[in-house]
């Protein structure tokens, strides 16, 4: 999922600044190698500078799951198979990284006998308690509304931010969602956390169905 997919008003094209890559955020080489020499599998961050030797396989995957799907408006659905300890969780982990730096929201949740993938409430519950803005550390629903608000408040116009974020919340409940139910609970969930209601927050996301909505921070955030 990208948050923020403009397009160009003249061809429908991604404007010629969206499709910049975004800065990658700095990475802590030493607790990645730490990490991985300690318990042996993936960092959660840092995979990317680990990953060397297949810089042009992720170069070919982001342009054509990433940039060209973008503009094409199309999504994928893809599965990484290999046998245990072959390196699909640094793989998709690096993917993510890559996936960050172009504005996608990403998301990670291990299946297991406690999530079971044939129940489709229990794996989406799991996708909204993981789910990450791509600058931010902390996941779930509560930090990605919280994320989302600041883009729209660090695009405001000078001396306009209190009307243009009051124009974009209002906006979301008049949006065209298949679930018209959706846009009002997000609306009045940015309207609690923009009153420091946190009551009022919790209570949205619950309303929403949102299962574990609380933000879980990995590292500062």
């Amino acid at each position: 999922m990208r948050m923020d997919d403009r397009a160009s008003e003249e061809d429908g094209a991604p404007d010629e600044e969206s499709d910049k890559r975004a800065p990658a955020p700095p990475i802590d080489i030493y607790a990645a190698l730490d990490h991985l020499s300690s318990v042996g599998t993936a960092p959660l961050e840092g995979c990317t500078a680990l990953g060397v030797g297949y810089e042009d396989a992720f170069d070919r995957l982001e342009r054509m799951y990433l940039a060209d799907g973008f503009e094409r408006g199309r999504s994928a659905e893809k599965f990484v198979i290999g046998p245990f300890g072959s390196g699909k969780t640094h793989f998709l982990r690096q993917v993510m990284e890559v996936a960050r730096t172009r504005a996608c929201v990403t998301a990670e949740v291990a299946l297991s006998k406690h999530v079971d993938f044939t129940r489709t409430l229990m794996v989406y519950s799991e996708v909204a308690r993981e789910i990450r803005a791509p600058e931010s550390t902390s996941t779930g629903v509560r930090a990605l509304l919280r994320s989302a608000l600041a883009r729209v408040c660090d695009q405001a116009p000078a001396g306009r931010m209190a009307v243009f974020t009051r124009a974009w919340i209002d906006g979301i409940a008049a949006a065209d969602y298949p679930l018209p139910a959706f846009g009002r609970i997000v609306r009045r969930a940015l309207d609690a956390h923009d009153n420091g209601d946190g009551r009022g927050l919790r209570g949205c996301m619950s309303l929403a169905g949102w299962r574990g909505v609380g933000s879980r921070a990995r590292g500062p955030a």
